[in-house]
């Protein structure tokens, strides 16, 4: 596994914004591929993650912030 980040224009609300994107490589049984995936995206996998599989009681780790919250957090600048 491993990440990098590439900025994309996306449509949202039929507006053109610029969204960050992870490029996700994943190797598996000799295979290799490339997947997209956004911030949200793994919001959502986070949040499935620790209701379903992991509660955060034992994981420890915090929820993921909204995309809108780090850009406004002074540790993003």
């Amino acid at each position: 596994l491993s990440l990098s980040e590439e900025q994309n224009e996306v449509m949202k609300n039929g507006c053109e914004s610029k969204e960050l994107v992870y490029l996700v490589q994943i190797a598996c049984q000799g295979k290799s591929w490339i997947v997209k995936r956004s911030y949200e995206d793994f919001r959502v996998l986070d949040k499935h993650l620790h209701l379903c599989i992991y509660d955060r009681r034992f994981s420890q780790l915090s929820e993921l912030p909204r995309s809108d919250m780090l850009k406004d957090s002074p540790e993003s600048s």
